[in-house]
């Protein structure tokens, strides 16, 4: 067991970082490079006497000196000047670590985590560059942008967009540092939004231009050696953030502006590394770095593990909250952060959102939903999630946004989510910015406007904990105002069943014209409301109903309401409403405050959410025997009574009719049938979420072809993007690469090059053998990031069928599957028996 102390408390002693979202894991310390530890000492004199005791122990500052004087004092003021990363020999370190600790004046010791990003893909996305080289691809007929590909951007009519860029389009002063991968500033549609240190560009090469500590840092901070690594991620999520708007190519960004006079600054800050592993200190680097030179919001798309907490990265990240905005002219004092909530479908917290030390009103924690406003399939939940942003579902309908060498591309995720969010925040900082301007009331502008979904997830796996808003752009950018909003009119309560109760009103208008962010109703006189209703997004002057179940409306004779505005702005109570008692009123309650619900038929994919059969409860309220039906309906829609709750059921199967369907729920006492009361609603049916269904393969395995010969020694030539099928339409990338392998038992070898999709390999196998193969394992990546594996087996069979080339034309060249004698069949290719088949025109040997 490793020897290392720590004095900090809340923070775990060992770790292990994953980065769910990038495929970015942080390893233990037996991955770490010999002899490096971190020490945080408690001053500046303790760290300078202790490291003059042992000047043959190298000490690093986490934190370049900078020579830029306001910038170090700021270093020093918080803090942060005193984290160092020590060095010595392994056989040393232990023995350092033992004697650092009990050093008075050393406040803490610890392991240093290595952060590893696998290799990416190139994506294949040209298509999308060729539509975003034709100006006379225009956006939908209603927008006033010109960009081509404007018009597969679904997710900016969600949260209110083109009304937002008629109040603000980002000002230049406002910079959001990207934490992600290195951007590619080169886009043409993110380069007139890059941040750019004119000292540096203007500077001499391989000096600190400007003192800030880093050298030759023009486009931001990058943690790569390689400065020419450019990440698809980082790439993509910047364009949502800023891409230029308005200028005739390729996409809109939220904050973007015509990236002359108007939009925000991108400031790119490197935290990955493909291939290579990475301190965590660095990481703390970046946000240091963000902070000093100029960058208010802080945007990232990574997410860690659930009990990790690192104390540098922690320090980092309350450093940029504190101190982001101490520049001359600063739209904003302090920071903001945001995180993205990550995609493990689960509601458990983890690192760095799950930190006790941060200032929780400036972070922002961000969940994904679908086209539908439901929740996606994958986004995290729960009380910790803040509010929402689209992110796309698995089902193609996904964010597009900029992607490398000047291409587009689709990708989905909470980290596709956050950048709306924070693009918003840029341009409510845009807006708003003064001096006096402070994190906290952007974040409070965010989720005070956000449009309530609650109703949307109905019938939907942890519906209860998906109260969240999505983010509200227009709503958040509508001028403060001062006028408190009107008294909700003609308030009523009605209680069933002495457990449940059925608020109403009519919705009262801002001065802006806009539903109030919330209603709080209270019990007669009391200042704690009995129950905080989210309405912001609602119909000004609609009538609005709220669902109570908490049972406890029965207890009181009348209540109030009032309205509060995102500014605070409070409209004061109405008169007090007295409770009506409807135990024994016939009546049926929809407690999910919409009329339409969106179901999806079976799908054979796990992630699949919604549930293939969604079950929504209904309350229906009389004392006596009563019965409940389905009125104009088709056969999919059942329902059915226990006790005074009415369940409905869409039992969906593959021949279900997509579309929206208008049904009823009639309810009627056995006694009286004709006294019946009635509940419209409607459902709307969608085709299954779909995942990556990947190559043709076997059943259990990944084979994609293989390719049976005769001959010991010869040559195979295969097209394998003709072999790849995808479940959206689109194609799959496969890398270039060359490589030499074995056969699996016996070690002959197969040299092998993959060139534009083209595999060519030649094979030797030796005289003595009667049989062997080899597996030729190979990787393709679709433009929805989603990677695939997959091997083309090379056999040797002594005396075997003489079929050399598994992608020659023969027999037919019709779509489908045939037998070698030409017959078609009628079956998927994973319920083939083993043996040859002809697919798509293409001989497969399928052998499990």
């Amino acid at each position: 067991m490793s020897i290392f102390h720590n004095r900090l408390e809340g923070f775990s002693r060992k770790a292990l970082l994953i980065f769910a979202g990038l495929g970015i894991n942080i390893l233990a310390f037996g991955d770490a490079p010999p002899g490096d530890m971190q020490i945080v000492f408690e001053n500046r004199k303790s760290a300078d006497s202790i490291m003059a005791l042992y000047p043959d122990i190298k000490f690093e500052r986490v934190i370049p000196l900078a020579s830029n004087r306001e910038i170090e004092a700021r270093h020093r003021d918080s803090g942060i000047d005193l984290w160092y990363i020590v060095r010595t020999s392994s056989r040393k370190m232990t023995r350092s670590a033992n004697m650092f600790a009990n050093c008075r004046g050393v406040r803490g010791v610890f392991e240093t985590q290595l952060i590893t990003m696998p290799e990416s893909h190139p994506v294949s996305d040209t298509g999308f560059k060729q539509q975003a080289s034709h100006r006379s691809l225009v956006a939908r007929s209603a927008s006033v942008m010109n960009d081509p590909l404007y018009r597969r951007q679904w997710h900016y009519s969600m949260i209110n967009m083109e009304k937002a860029w008629e109040l603000e389009q980002g000002k230049r002063n406002v910079t959001v540092a990207v934490m992600d991968g290195w951007i590619d500033h080169s886009h043409p549609d993110l380069a007139p939004n890059m941040w750019v240190n004119e000292a540096e560009r203007n500077g001499q090469p391989g000096v600190d231009d400007d003192g800030n500590g880093y050298v030759d840092d023009i486009y931001g901070y990058n943690t790569s050696a390689d400065l020419d690594y450019y990440s698809p991620h980082g790439t993509h999520v910047a364009g949502t953030v800023a891409a230029v708007n308005n200028n005739g190519i390729g996409v809109c960004g939220v904050a973007g502006g015509n990236g002359v006079d108007t939009g925000v600054r991108i400031m790119s800050v490197g935290i990955q590394n493909t291939g290579q592993k990475i301190p965590e200190w660095l990481m703390a680097r970046g946000f240091v770095y963000a902070a000093d030179n100029g960058a208010v919001i802080s945007q990232n798309s990574w997410e860690g593990s659930y009990t990790h907490q690192s104390p540098v990265l922690n320090e980092a990240i309350s450093y940029f909250m504190e101190n982001a905005g101490k520049h001359p002219d600063s739209p904003m004092k302090g920071g903001l952060v945001l995180f993205a909530a990550g995609n493990d479908n689960s509601n458990t917290p983890h690192f760095p959102i799950n930190g006790q030390s941060f200032n929780r009103n400036r972070f922002i924690t961000v969940g994904a939903v679908s086209s539908d406003k439901i929740r996606s399939s994958y986004s995290n939940y729960g009380w910790w999630v803040d509010v929402a942003a689209p992110g796309g579902e698995q089902n193609g309908v996904s964010i597009m946004s900029t992607a490398l060498e000047g291409g587009y591309m689709l990708m989905n995720g909470t980290s596709m989510a956050c950048p709306h969010v924070s693009g918003v925040a840029a341009l409510i900082v845009s807006k708003f910015g003064s001096a006096g301007l402070t994190p906290e009331f952007v974040k409070n502008r965010i989720l005070s406007t956000a449009t309530p979904i609650e109703g949307y997830q109905a019938g939907y796996t942890h519906a209860t904990e998906t109260s969240l808003g999505i983010v509200n752009a227009y709503a958040a950018l509508c001028d403060e105002n001062k006028e408190v909003p009107g008294i909700p009119e003609d308030f009523c309560i009605k209680t069933y069943d002495k457990s449940y109760a059925l608020f109403s009103w009519a919705m009262p208008s801002d001065s802006n014209g806009n539903a109030p962010s919330v209603c709080k109703i209270y019990t007669g006189k009391e200042d704690v409301p009995f129950a905080v209703v989210k309405t912001s997004g609602a119909e000004a002057g609609a009538r609005y109903e709220y669902f109570d179940q908490s049972g406890y409306a029965s207890d009181y004779s009348e209540f109030t309401i009032e309205a509060v505005d995102c500014d605070g702005n409070r409209s004061g109570r109405s008169a007090a409403s007295a409770v009506a008692d409807c135990t024994n009123d016939l009546a049926v309650i929809n407690p999910y405050n919409i009329d339409n619900f969106v179901v999806y038929k079976p799908s054979e994919y796990d992630f699949a959410e919604p549930f293939d059969d969604v079950a929504l409860t209904f309350f229906v309220n009389s004392d006596g025997p009563k019965t409940v039906e389905i009125e104009n309906s088709n056969d999919f829609i059942r329902c059915s009574l226990f006790r005074n709750e009415c369940e409905v059921t869409f039992d969906l199967t593959d021949e279900t009719p997509t579309g929206t369907f208008p049904f009823t729920i009639k309810a009627y006492e056995n006694s009286d049938p004709d006294n019946a009361v009635r509940l419209h609603l409607t459902c709307t049916v969608k085709n299954a979420l779909s995942g990556n269904k990947g190559v043709v393969s076997t059943t259990g395995g990944s084979t994609l072809a293989v390719v049976e010969t005769n001959k010991r020694r010869g040559e195979i030539s295969m097209d394998l993007t003709k072999y790849l099928t995808h479940p959206w339409g689109t194609n799959f990338a496969i890398p270039d690469n060359s490589r030499t392998i074995k056969d699996d038992f016996f070690g002959f070898e197969v040299n092998y090059s993959i060139v534009n999709g083209i595999l060519d390999a030649k094979y030797n196998f030796d005289n003595a053998i009667t049989f062997c193969s080899a597996s030729i394992k190979l990787d393709a990546v679709d433009e929805y990031m989603i990677e695939s594996s997959f091997d083309v087996e090379v056999k040797f069979i002594d005396n075997g069928t003489g079929i050399e080339d598994a992608v020659s034309d023969k027999a037919t060249n019709n779509s489908g599957i045939y037998t070698t004698q030409g017959v078609k069949l009628d079956c998927e290719v994973e319920d083939l028996l083993p043996g040859m088949y002809i697919i798509n025109g293409k001989k497969v040997l399928i052998n499990r």
